[in-house]
């Protein structure tokens, strides 16, 4: 799957990231919209770019990996 591998890579070097510290994601299935942040690892806060300011509050799925992630069906946006 090297569209999933793509996803892992962008996820995994925080260089790449447009809006770095985050990084806008999407689940296509539902339309859920979030964000991951630099340095906080694996972890979807239910956010988007609109929305830093609740950030800190923002609702959040915590995921064992980046891999794991994917495999939710998590996307970078």
């Amino acid at each position: 799957m090297p569209q999933t591998m793509d996803h892992i890579q962008m996820l995994k070097d925080e260089d790449r990231w447009p809006r770095w510290p985050v990084l806008p994601m999407i689940r296509r299935r539902d339309g859920e919209c979030g964000l991951v942040v630099a340095g906080r690892g694996p972890t979807i806060y239910l956010a988007n770019l609109f929305q830093l300011d609740k950030l800190p509050s923002a609702e959040k799925i915590s995921f064992a990996s980046y891999e794991d992630m994917v495999d939710a069906g998590w996307e970078v946006d």
